[in-house]
């Protein structure tokens, strides 16, 4: 949405104006619901690696969706940051970006872009495990250990890292130094960084941006995983339909309890990723081997497809933990422990909330009643208008009490105290 670049070059001949950033009303529209369907993704992905780590059993499964929804907490937190960035630009009563946010953006994008290479390849990774267990069910060494997934992911995720900053150098940054500024070092140059008057420009052709985003970039982030991911899960179906079966269940009972179990699982995680991830697959199709995105009308229909495939992508990760708490009952207990842990901390912080109200409203009633009570025995006019009480040996006043009395009673006529 907003141009960025990370490479900078200072020049002190050129003038610059201020151009504001394309902030449509559709755009600022389309960010909202992403920005909250991902902060939620965000929550409940933390919500799994935090149940993954306290499960005791170390298995490959385990290790390959932990491994999963850290990508998937990364991926959402680069999302929820560029998206907060186009809203908070947007409010703004003037468009315009500084030098240095053009950098955090460009930063904010390059991080999207690895991590979204790395999710995708992190589904490849937990589907060919399970294939190779599937097909091979009595092999001995695998390909596919713990360790071997874990060098497999960082490799993946180190040339994420390479491909993602060739898109950061698309373009570069001109700062526009004026005379008094180039005599001055440092602070004032970090200033110019801030408010300098700068031009984003073009650093590679047009020709390589589209033959670099075609027949590189998209391939390896979304068409080849995409296409692996189909194949190994037509392949799992296949061995698991009925004339297959029996033989799985057989070997699958002998080396592991839950073999079939978590098969489904991950065939089931499979055919949600290409549920969701197909429209993001037809679309870098669309936009980069047809010439069906040309026109402004198709233009902006496009638009509204990508916020569509958006919206699928992060609704993708909001049905793993569905898929996890339906299909795996020891992620399904921990999950419910939690719950209730929860529930049973907010219930006792209420119920503590309510007894202390309770005990400082009848605090409060208590020294109303003693305040009221002295203010009314206060208030009497005279001993004769309130006949006494007959006093028994045990609620009898003291000598002392009666003393008080008779010096704080007002004198009255003598007839009347005979009559009393």
């Amino acid at each position: 949405m907003f141009d960025a670049a990370i490479w900078i070059e200072y020049n002190e001949t050129c003038r610059a104006i201020a151009t504001e950033s394309k902030c449509t009303d559709d755009e600022i529209w389309f960010s909202f619901p992403i920005l909250t369907f991902s902060l939620l993704a965000l929550v409940l992905n933390v919500i799994c690696i935090l149940i993954f780590l306290r499960q005791k059993r170390r298995s490959l499964m385990r290790l390959s969706l932990l491994l999963l929804s850290t990508s998937e907490v990364l991926f959402h937190t680069f999302i929820c940051l560029d998206y907060s960035n186009r809203l908070f630009v947007c409010s703004q009563n003037s468009h315009t970006l500084s030098p240095l946010r053009r950098i955090l953006i460009a930063c904010i994008n390059l991080g999207a872009d690895t991590l979204l290479c790395s999710r995708n390849w992190c589904n490849v990774l937990i589907t060919a495990a399970r294939t190779e267990v599937v097909i091979s069910p009595i092999r001995s060494r695998r390909i596919f250990t713990r360790r071997s997934i874990i060098a497999m992911y960082f490799s993946v995720l180190t040339i994420a890292v390479m491909l993602s900053l060739v898109r950061s150098f698309y373009d570069y940054i001109l700062l526009c130094l004026t005379e008094s500024n180039s005599d001055t070092e440092g602070g004032v140059r970090r200033n110019v960084l801030l408010h300098g008057a700068h031009m984003v420009l073009p650093l590679l052709s047009d020709s390589f941006v589209s033959s670099y985003e075609a027949y590189c970039f998209f391939i390896f982030q979304v068409i080849v995983p995409v296409m692996l991911v189909l194949a190994m899960s037509s392949t799992i179906a296949c061995y698991m339909s009925p004339c297959k079966q029996s033989e799985i269940l057989e070997v699958s009972m002998v080396r592991r309890r839950h073999q079939m179990n978590a098969t489904r699982t991950i065939l089931l995680l499979a055919a949600t990723f290409l549920c969701f991830e197909m429209p993001s697959f037809i679309l870098v199709l669309l936009q980069h081997y047809t010439r069906l995105v040309s026109s402004e009308e198709s233009r902006f229909r496009y638009k509204v497809a990508q916020f569509a495939a958006d919206m699928l992508l992060t609704s993708d990760s909001i049905a793993n933990i569905m898929i996890y708490s339906f299909k795996l009952p020891e992620f399904r207990r921990h999950l419910t422990r939690c719950c209730c842990c929860s529930c049973c901390c907010f219930a006792r912080s209420v119920s503590e909330q309510s007894e202390m109200d309770n005990e400082f409203s009848r605090t409060n009633l208590s020294v109303f009643r003693r305040t009221d009570s002295s203010v009314k025995f206060s208030q009497q006019p005279s001993i004769a208008r309130s006949p006494q009480p007959v006093l028994s040996g045990r609620n009898c006043p003291s000598a002392k009490a009666r003393l008080v009395l008779m010096h704080s009673a007002p004198e009255k006529p003598q007839d009347e105290m005979e009559r009393f």
